[in-house]
């Protein structure tokens, strides 16, 4: 290990590794911008409980060399203070474009944790009330099959916290086909159908994963403010927390040499491409974003309390984000079968040994990640994979996943 000659001591990286604590280009890595780092993620400083290359970056390493990961990175920071970020493989293999601060990732239901918070600024402007009945805002839903009683019932809170009885996908009727959309598109696709769906549960009686839910919510925040989700997120969140990186669906041209492409493994272990662009669609509200490592990281800074900002949300109303709600069965964790967990309005509650966690995870395409944050301790974590692997050519990527996950919150 030497530490890199990039402009800055900061950094150090691996001369024959694909794991990088640096940003900057040193031999042939790639070259990235500068402009818009925030150094204090950046700053590599062995915590006393940390050995990063014999855990993590082992971990990341073996993922990628061993499994067939075509690439990831994780970032990780500390007291809300110093922080390290390890990037393993290739955000894009046919471009040769090495994973690093800048690769852009896709976020999948993360983006439901910005969907929470613009909903709870919201209420904390007094604009709405978690437990008014969704039904309020988006009279459609009327036509909806309840036979637990009146869809008026069914409250924003159930939508933020998945106890509303809605089913878990989107648009079950279809997509398999090459020439299907990717996700219904328009907001009358699912209008059409309300007939033809139905209420799984009592609402606010379990748990129950679902991602129309937070259609409905971005419908919302749609309807209220007057705003296109996108713009309302961008301007509320994106911009005051200077993440420059972020967007949704398509990549703008000027950060389309940054963005990671997305793989899966036959069932002979060979890789395949996605494509880098995809469009969510309506569903852009439960699992459209896009951005780097490096402004995942601010985001998570914010959550836990690191980095406050009550422009986007105040204290009080994080605390109403990190109340639980129900707890999750074992055959329902999101990020490890190990960890117990709770849903509380937009986030996980993780509990470990004696520590709270909050977090989200996120699937799509070959995209596997997760956030995760201790806000007592001003601690937290981003994570990515690009790749989606088969059963059959070994461990799922959920399981690797799940592993470092682990991981992180010994570390944290």
């Amino acid at each position: 290990m030497r530490i890199a000659d990039c402009g800055t001591n900061f950094f150090r990286r691996r001369a024959y590794r694909r794991s990088i604590f640096y940003h900057g280009k040193c031999g042939v890595r790639p070259r990235y911008s500068l402009s818009n780092i925030d150094f204090n993620l950046l700053l590599f400083r062995t915590f006393t409980t940390m050995k990063p290359e014999n855990t993590l970056n082992n971990l990341l390493r073996d993922a990628v060399e061993k499994h067939g990961i075509a690439g990831g990175g994780l970032l990780l920071f500390k007291n809300g203070q110093t922080g390290t970020l390890l990037a393993e493989g290739f955000a894009d293999r046919e471009k040769r474009l090495a994973a690093g601060p800048d690769s852009i990732w896709h976020w999948a239901s993360v983006t439901k944790t910005f969907t929470s918070v613009a909903i709870l600024r919201l209420a904390s402007q007094q604009r709405l009330k978690a437990d008014e009945p969704l039904i309020q805002y988006i009279p459609e839903l009327a036509e909806v099959y309840n036979p637990y009683g009146p869809m008026e019932a069914i409250t924003i809170r159930h939508a933020l916290s998945h106890t509303s009885g809605f089913r878990n996908p989107t648009w079950p009727w279809g997509g398999s086909e090459p020439w299907h959309p990717f996700e219904p598109t328009r907001w009358e696709q699912l209008v059409a159908m309300m007939p033809y769906t139905r209420i799984h549960f009592e609402p606010g009686s379990r748990y129950g994963y679902s991602n129309p839910a937070f259609i409905f919510l971005g419908l919302i925040i749609e309807r209220i403010t007057g705003d296109k989700f996108e713009s309302h997120i961008s301007d509320h969140i994106f911009a005051p927390l200077g993440m420059s990186s972020a967007y949704f669906d398509y990549t703008p041209e000027h950060l389309q040499p940054l963005r990671a492409n997305s793989y899966y493994t036959d069932d002979k272990g060979t890789l395949h491409a996605h494509g880098p662009e995809f469009n969510t669609g309506i569903t852009v509200a439960n699992g459209g974003m896009n951005a780097s490592l490096t402004d995942l990281g601010k985001w998570v800074r914010f959550l836990s309390g690191a980095e406050p900002n009550p422009d986007i949300l105040d204290q009080a109303g994080l605390q109403e984000m990190f109340k639980p709600v129900i707890s999750i069965p074992e055959s329902g964790r999101t990020a490890s079968p190990d960890v117990p967990e709770e849903v509380t309005c937009g986030l996980f509650r993780f509990i470990y040994g004696d520590r709270v966690f909050f977090g989200h995870t996120g699937e799509q395409k070959g995209f596997r990640v997760f956030v995760v944050f201790d806000p007592a301790e001003k601690s937290g974590a981003a994570f990515a994979f690009n790749t989606a692997l088969s059963v059959a050519s070994g461990p799922t990527t959920e399981t690797l996943r799940a592993g470092i996950f682990g991981e992180v919150l010994k570390l944290l």
